[in-house]
């Protein structure tokens, strides 16, 4: 695993990086998922407080493995939750990020017990690509009955909408413009539906999760509030 010096160069340099976009506060979730359970330390030690799991048992069993995580570190589920798979949703999560269904909300309201209503992000897919999670930003009719559903539910709490950027080719060339152009696209029509929705329902959406390690400068200049990056902070798994 990386080591603890060079992960923190890596998030003094992605600091940086945000300041000369932005004047903004933009929040740097730190992602995790398939990392070893010391990778919770190390956020710790570098101060880093907000994580990224993609998947809620192997959150569950680094929660047990390093406890002391869970009362310091905010944690976010950012992979897709099927609904057989709720009933892990305890206090180990903060915030579900990838919410795109009723049933997955009714089930989640069911079983939530904690006096602090859970934290949503309702997913977009805002590239259209298949292989994508998230209600597509054509299913505008299906965007606003879930997020008024969310609003008539007392144990969640929707704050905002996430997307993911486009693919990368194969070939991984980010600086390709046409896939620039196609990437500005896809972050500007999610902070284009939030806005939307905000004016239609009367609801504060505040937060927009947008942007990864290869695209996340573009993610900021469009609106983002946070940014998801792995491995310009840990490396490649």
């Amino acid at each position: 695993m990386i080591t603890e010096q060079v992960a923190r160069n890596n998030l003094e340099n992605l600091k940086k990086e945000i300041k000369q976009i932005t004047d903004r506060d933009i929040k740097i979730i730190g992602v995790t998922k398939t990392h070893p359970e010391s990778i919770y330390e190390l956020c710790l030690n570098i101060g880093i407080d907000h994580i990224g799991e993609n998947r809620i048992q192997e959150l569950c069993r680094k929660n047990q493995v390093y406890p002391a995580a869970r009362q310091k570190l905010k944690i976010h589920l950012i992979g897709t939750l099927q609904v057989n798979k709720v009933k892990f949703l305890t206090s180990n999560v903060d915030s579900l990020d990838t919410l795109s269904s009723a049933e997955t909300l009714q089930k989640i309201n069911e079983r939530w017990n904690n006096a602090t209503p859970l934290s949503l992000l309702l997913q977009v897919n805002c590239t259209g690509e298949e292989q994508k999670g998230g209600l597509t930003y054509k299913e505008k009719d299906e965007i606003f009955r879930l997020v008024k559903l969310c609003t008539t539910f007392e144990n969640v709490k929707l704050e905002g909408l996430m997307t993911m950027g486009p693919t990368p080719a194969i070939s991984y060339d980010i600086n390709n413009p046409a896939y620039i152009e196609d990437t500005k696209v896809s972050f500007s029509r999610l902070a284009t539906i939030r806005d939307e929705v905000q004016d239609h329902l009367k609801i504060d959406l505040p937060r927009l999760s947008m942007g990864m390690s290869h695209d996340y400068k573009i993610a900021i200049e469009h609106g983002a509030t946070e940014i998801r990056i792995g491995s310009l902070l840990f490396g490649y798994r």
